[in-house]
């Protein structure tokens, strides 16, 4: 019985826990470490010795078994879906009163990569508010070109750049530009997923062939020039979402961006300054908002620098490690 879901896994020898810790071990005898970074839980088989080996850890946390509950959910669309939910809540069930609060509890720190990702973790396990700081993810700056409205085309590109799931709100995003006060308006598609030849035929039957182009899936290093080449970021996301780093990479290309309120997008778009969040609930007030856009290029502009400052004052991988390591020192010191 004590195998049941995993939950005796500890006491299997082979199991991965035990076999990670011993090979952590015999680098830590060769040259004793300070301190590890949990990237998962794959780091609690070193987080359960971490006394016996005298380290601290800190750890990262980029969701909550909610959160993850909750996305899995919304991609349930048939029967076969429909079955798979049985194991896969009963496994998130295990995790959200094991191996998450383990993880959390039992790290000295935790990072969390939004707001949002920090206050589920903290309902979700119980955990010292002190405990759990937030650093953002960073990219390193790519080189921008200044946007001049004077220089804009007549018509603008709206750029997604994500799943092409239902969840994702690729379908609303659809609809939206199917409105006639998009008319100068195209968009760009990038990505993949398995409601891409779905949302291919739903855009043809609006009669959008010549407005949305689909990329599919690019190089990640070709992402940002595209970005660059675009006017407007959207993500008309309807799940939880930690942190989005294509969030930064369009403020990045100098892009302001239209999203629905959903997780830590908050973290990185500043409503009414850097684009604008809408409420995922009203499809009406992300198509609302986007017209404001739409209808003003000079707003395009001043909103796409705001963004860019944005994305330089805080969303550099150099403000993202110096933030690591004020967090290691103080972990350090206790």
């Amino acid at each position: 019985m004590g195998m049941i879901l995993g939950f005796g896994g500890r006491l299997d020898k082979n199991n991965w826990l035990n076999k990670s810790y011993e090979v952590f071990q015999k680098y830590h005898e060769k040259d004793k470490y300070d301190l590890v970074l949990g990237q998962s839980s794959a780091a609690l088989g070193i987080i359960f010795k971490k006394h016996d080996l005298n380290i601290r850890v800190v750890s990262i946390a980029h969701g909550s078994i909610i959160g993850e509950l909750k996305t899995y959910y919304k991609e349930v669309y048939n029967i076969s879906d429909y079955l798979k939910t049985v194991s896969n809540t009963a496994f998130a069930i295990k995790n959200f009163f094991t191996r998450q609060r383990e993880y959390v509890l039992g790290s000295d720190k935790i990072i969390a990569v939004s707001n949002a990702v920090k206050n589920a973790l903290i309902d979700e396990t119980f955990s010292p508010v002190e405990k759990v700081v937030v650093i953002h993810n960073g990219i390193n700056p790519p080189e921008v070109e200044y946007k001049n409205t004077n220089n804009m085309r007549e018509s603008l590109n709206l750029i997604y750049v994500g799943k092409m799931i239902k969840s994702k709100g690729v379908f609303n995003m659809i609809d939206i530009i199917s409105d006639q006060r998009f008319a100068n308006v195209k968009l760009i598609m990038v990505g993949d997923g398995r409601d891409f030849k779905q949302l291919e035929s739903y855009s043809n039957s609006k009669k959008l062939t010549e407005k949305i182009v689909y990329y599919g899936n690019i190089p990640s290093e070709k992402v940002i020039p595209l970005m660059q080449r675009s006017d407007i970021f959207v993500m008309p996301t309807l799940r939880f979402e930690g942190f989005p780093m294509t969030l930064v990479e369009a403020m990045f290309a100098g892009l302001p961006v239209v999203a629905n309120n959903m997780g830590g997008i908050s973290d990185a778009v500043v409503n009414g300054e850097t684009g604008f969040l809408a409420d995922p609930a009203n499809l009406n007030d992300f198509k609302e908002k986007l017209l404001k856009l739409v209808s003003n290029k000079e707003l395009v502009r001043e909103m796409g620098l705001k963004a860019l400052e944005r994305a330089k004052n805080e969303f550099t991988t150099d403000t993202m490690i110096n933030k690591y390591e004020l967090v290691f020192d103080e972990v350090l010191k206790k």
